[in-house]
């Protein structure tokens, strides 16, 4: 079974950038090859595979390890992997794990062409700013039958299609250094980064590109780092049970003492007194 769907996104430049450039209209439409469930508790049967079709691998509880290529980070609950066809997945069970696995064709055209999906998807870890709602949807997946099950994979692309625009359209700089910058701080902004390999990676030094960052964003690339890194932990604090240690562990923070000091900084109250002001 096929299901289509369109929404308005930005295209890649297309190389080693991902920054993304207009709106551009788009179909996608998705076809379900095979689903499977399994958990709580299990672990992987494969420590490794390769697929011919793209692979979207989900944690509902636990914790795992996964490398693609030269990308590799640790999986959370809510959380997911995106793997393009003929690269391999490697994978270690970290915690007892309960965890969806699709594999699903996917075809995006302007109304014109046919585009690239791996122009538009992205490979590698996936995570999301509406946590209940993806929450939600992979309960959903347990036991939905087929044709159901595909309205729900089109639900999961269209929520990081849709958060993904609302990102890059907040704040375009136009230096495309700071344009890089941007991308991979957003890429990369919840696993350990710092602003020094940032900037060398193309090719300033620490205080040129916060120099060049603050003149195009107003604010230097350590705060708009931890503007994203807040924005997660505020949903999560508002949205799961998870303890300010897991949540820390999940916004790129190393313990939850540091990350305490860092939102108490920024929001003026500790993330247990935010989490309690939320509480209806």
């Amino acid at each position: 079974m096929e299901s289509l769907f369109s929404i308005y996104f930005f295209a890649n430049r297309g190389g080693d950038s991902t920054f993304m450039e207009a709106f551009t209209c788009c179909s996608i439409r998705t076809s379900l090859i095979r689903r499977h469930y399994s958990g709580p508790g299990k672990a992987f049967m494969l420590s490794e595979d390769t697929y011919k079709q793209w692979v979207l691998m989900a944690s509902e509880t636990g914790t795992f390890h996964y490398r693609i290529d030269d990308r590799s980070g640790v999986v959370h609950v809510g959380e997911l992997v995106l793997c393009p066809p003929g690269l391999t997945f490697y994978r270690q069970t970290l915690s007892p794990l309960a965890f969806h696995f699709v594999e699903f064709s996917i075809a995006i055209s302007d109304g014109q062409s046919d585009l690239n999906p791996n122009d538009y998807m992205p490979c590698g870890k996936v995570t999301f700013q509406n946590i209940s709602r993806i929450i939600s949807t992979f309960e959903c997946m347990r036991s939905a039958p087929v044709h159901y099950m595909e309205h729900l994979l089109d639900d999961i692309l269209f929520q990081y299609l849709k958060e993904s625009a609302a990102l890059e359209s907040d704040k375009i700089p136009q230096d495309e250094e700071v344009q890089k910058a941007v991308e991979h701080i957003r890429k990369h902004a919840y696993e350990d980064l710092s602003m020094q390999h940032v900037a060398s990676l193309i090719g300033l030094s620490p205080s040129q590109l916060t120099r060049k960052f603050k003149a195009e964003l107003g604010v230097s690339p350590n705060v708009y780092l931890t503007q994203i890194r807040l924005q997660k932990a505020k949903t999560l604090l508002t949205e799961t049970y998870a303890s300010l240690q897991q949540i820390a562990e999940q916004c790129g923070y190393d313990n939850a003492f540091y990350f305490s000091r860092v939102f108490s900084k920024f929001v003026n109250m500790s993330p247990s007194q935010y989490r309690k002001s939320q509480q209806i």
